[in-house]
């Protein structure tokens, strides 16, 4: 068995190419001496020999591919995207660039919700600073999270200053919040005013 899969047992000791061609395993240069003469090998090794013996291969040239790229092929631009994304995009980061705000207002957001800004959490990690309580409420760690969504005095500049926004909508991570604002803003909801209510 090979990673979960059965294989049926082909000749032994032979190696398959796309061609028909058997080609034999040179055991003697792997263990210095036959299989069969080798003292002590466990039997588990000797099952692995026997299954890599049944190991089938086509016989064609191989092939390069780059696997940050779609097409295969190797760029600087792909390879800096690996770098810098892990690989990834996340499309609520893409999305602040789009928006139309002042430049330096997306680049705070988008600081905000990769979580890089340098709250006394990340100064404290980095060996600036020796505290990191948040130093608006003093109940906390400093982080981005702690900063935009629990801090009692964040919380009261985002309820007071964003209409239709309660303190209880306000999840624990930024990116939730994030989420919530896109929601709201790409469906917003009818407001029931008191003469509709009053027209029925």
């Amino acid at each position: 068995m090979v990673w979960g899969k059965d294989i049926e047992p082909m000749v032994p000791g032979s190696l398959s190419f796309g061609w028909g061609e058997k080609r034999n395993w040179n055991w003697t240069k792997i263990f210095g001496a036959d299989v069969g003469q080798v003292q002590g090998l466990l039997p588990c090794c000797l099952e692995l020999v026997e299954r890599i013996s049944l190991f089938s291969v086509e016989h064609r040239p191989d092939m390069i591919q780059w696997r940050w790229s779609a097409d295969g092929h190797f760029s600087i631009k792909s390879t800096y995207s690996a770098l810098t994304d892990g690989g990834t995009r996340d499309a609520r980061a893409s999305y602040i660039w789009k928006l139309k705000i002042p430049l330096k207002v997306k680049v705070f957001s988008w600081l905000v919700l990769k979580k890089r800004m340098l709250t006394r959490d990340t100064l404290v990690k980095r060996g600036w600073l020796d505290d990191s309580i948040c130093v608006l409420c003093g109940s906390g760690e400093e982080s981005v999270d702690h900063l935009f969504t629990r801090c009692v005095f964040c919380k009261f500049i985002l309820v007071s200053g964003v209409d239709d926004i309660q303190a209880n909508d306000l999840e624990n991570d930024v990116n939730l919040v994030w989420d919530r604002w896109r929601d709201r803003k790409d469906h917003p909801k009818k407001r029931t005013r008191l003469t509709d209510l009053v027209g029925c």
